[in-house]
């Protein structure tokens, strides 16, 4: 029967004698046609772009839970790019791009009808919460379906569009209504990939930034159960400070645009009304330069508790309860170098870099005095020499705060459950760098930016032509990844029998890691360690809540 799900291949002598420039499949929704691309290897695969997954969230579903697609006639073309998700850009002067029907997914497959159903990658882009896509353009699957595992990228709702909330069950708007866009494409993966020829039992999500909390989100939430067997975590987790939103956001956004009054379903009603203008204005102040001493306005949240609720609890809470998916093989690290991105953003934005005040690294959950602000700003400026001119230590503190110390955290809190974990930390540095690449200051500065790892495993529009040529460093580079992502989504194991260098599961008293050097790889013991246990520490003295071990 599933063979028969692939309806027409048109052959066409212009791509090749023995290969279809377009298949036609019937999926459980309707008709698509989808077209042929070429992998890193010259190899053929079938892309299907802009399938919707949900209906449309515009109009009453503004703000709404994602509701199933509705079945087309005819035969969906899914050969052209998908709208990306409402949003403002920052680099691109802050302007506002995209559309509210944006709930849309891609597929790449090396073999509609395998001899046995293959391994499914699942990417979820970062950007805040604010910005991003699932887009070709900006993560091409061409490294990855070389390896036979078919990739899934997607967009959901971002900003106020995504993350409105009410906490009031009456106005059913909860809030995480972007990461449920993200569960519904999970469910959509799992009862249509067969058709595409993927494993809806192998299933593995990744994500970077942003991403990377979603993916750690899905671990934790009992609507995303079931749907994945492993995850990637790259470059952040869900205790990071930055990933806090704000709850009851809907009432502000409403009287920010002028509504009257205290009704709560009345204020849903208004800002389901309000122009693309109005949206714009009460979204103004948001960016995804988030700071961590303080909230972010639009992000997850914590659901009143429903059966239709994504998170009810902190994250920090659930792990420490143990309430979560616990048999999901994980793998997640960073690159050494993330804090760069700031830096780099800066200096794209304002053609310098002003290092932003030390105070701005106490992450807001310290809920610290006015007097205790000065005392661990001191021993910021003091552990990290910050007024040194060197700018591996300004950055290494905004490595820290912002990424290192969640993964970590992370990483001890799934310890106590015994999960399969793989660490790693990525320091490959090449044309591939795009962002620490982009300008001549942080061009030469030490190590990965945040997102540089990114362009090792996709393509994008800036992917230099050395990716694709045999034998240079950026090509060896590209390989050494892809065949540690991809034998973990296939075997849960990143490196197999006879490869040279074997990386290791983490254990609670071995926190071995892999460093990702290129076309090198490296075993080492617990990276930044010490910089770690100032963390640790500096948490203890003011009495917070922490995973660190005894160190």
């Amino acid at each position: 029967m599933l063979n028969l799900r692939v309806i027409i291949l048109v052959f066409s002598l212009t791509v090749s004698e023995n290969f279809a420039k377009y298949a036609v499949l019937r999926i459980n929704d309707g008709l698509i046609k989808g077209s042929t691309l070429t992998d890193i290897d010259g190899k053929f695969f079938f892309s299907f772009q802009s399938i919707p997954f949900a209906k449309p969230p515009i109009g009453k579903l503004r703000f709404k839970d994602p509701k199933p697609v509705e079945k087309w006639n005819g035969i969906l073309d899914a050969t052209k790019e998908a709208p990306i998700c409402f949003q403002k850009i920052l680099l691109l002067n802050e302007d506002f791009y995209g559309q509210e029907d944006c709930l849309y997914l891609n597929v790449y497959t090396p073999n509609l009808r395998p001899k046995s159903l293959l391994p499914v990658l699942v990417f979820i882009h970062g950007g805040s919460f604010i910005e991003g896509s699932g887009s070709y353009s900006s993560y091409g699957p061409e490294f990855i379906v070389s390896k036979n595992v078919i990739l899934v990228t997607l967009n959901y709702r971002l900003g106020m569009l995504g993350f409105t909330s009410f906490n009031n069950p009456k106005v059913d708007v909860p809030g995480n209504a972007g990461l449920k866009d993200q569960t519904a494409a999970l469910r959509w993966i799992q009862a249509n990939i067969r058709y595409f020829g993927g494993n809806p039992n192998l299933v593995t999500i990744s994500g970077e930034s942003a991403g990377s909390v979603s993916v750690h989100l899905h671990v934790l939430s009992p609507l995303s159960n079931g749907l994945f067997k492993r995850g990637i975590m790259q470059s952040s987790s869900a205790l990071a400070a930055w990933c806090n939103g704000e709850i009851n956001n809907g009432v502000s956004s409403a009287k920010f645009l002028g509504f009257e009054g205290n009704d709560q379903l009345s204020m849903l009603e208004y800002l389901q009304n309000a122009d693309l203008d109005q949206l714009k204005a009460a979204s103004e102040n948001t960016t995804f330069l988030v700071k961590i001493n303080t909230p972010a306005r639009f992000s997850p949240v914590v659901e009143y508790k429903s059966k239709k609720a994504f998170l009810t609890d902190d994250p920090s809470n659930i792990l420490r309860r143990g309430n979560f998916n616990r048999d999901v093989e994980l793998m997640m690290g960073m690159t050494n170098s993330e804090g760069m991105v700031l830096d780099a953003v800066l200096i794209l934005l304002n053609g310098l870099f002003e290092p932003w005040p030390t105070n701005d690294f106490i992450p807001h959950y310290f809920n610290a005095t006015s007097n205790e602000k000065i005392e661990i700003e001191k021993k910021l400026d003091d552990y990290y020499n910050t007024h040194d001119s060197n700018p591996d230590n300004h950055i290494a503190l905004q490595t820290d705060s912002y990424f290192t110390f969640p993964i970590y955290e992370a990483l001890f809190a799934h310890l106590n459950y015994n999960q399969d974990i793989f660490l790693y930390l990525f320091a490959s540095t090449s044309e591939l760098n795009t962002l620490k690449n982009s300008n001549n200051i942080t061009r030469n500065y030490n190590g990965a930016c945040h997102t540089d790892d990114l362009w090792y495993f996709y393509t994008h529009l800036e992917t230099p032509p050395s990716a694709f040529a045999n034998g240079s460093i950026e090509n060896m580079a590209i390989r050494n990844s892809v065949s540690l992502l991809t034998n973990f989504v296939k075997f849960g194991k990143p490196t197999l029998p006879g490869d040279p260098v074997q990386w290791e599961k983490v254990r609670k008293r071995s926190i071995k890691y892999l460093k990702i050097d290129l076309n090198q790889n490296y075993v080492g013991e617990m990276f930044f360690e010490e910089r770690m246990d100032f963390w640790c520490k500096l948490h203890e003295e003011y009495n917070l809540q922490h995973f660190c071990p005894l160190m």
